[in-house]
């Protein structure tokens, strides 16, 4: 049973959860093996802070590379 008084992931883990899929996604696309153990293993702060590393390395590799890339925004 549910309890009615527990509101569920606060909207910043929701959107850390979206944003841990779409840099899996983006590791994945850019073939980093170290990139998916860092998303692997590491503490959420490390996270933070590889996450956009990951989306310009990804924006690098596909800007001109004339292939798609399709990327999980998650839903709103």
């Amino acid at each position: 049973m549910r309890n009615p008084f527990d509101s569920g992931p606060s909207k910043a883990d929701r959107e850390h959860q979206r944003n841990l899929a779409r840099w899996r996604q983006m590791a994945e696309a850019t073939g980093s093996p170290a990139d998916r153990a860092v998303l692997a293993t590491q503490p959420r702060s490390v996270l933070e802070l590889v996450g956009p590393r990951i989306e310009r390395e990804f924006a690098f590799k596909t800007r001109n590379s004339g292939e798609l890339y399709p990327i999980c925004h998650g839903s709103p």
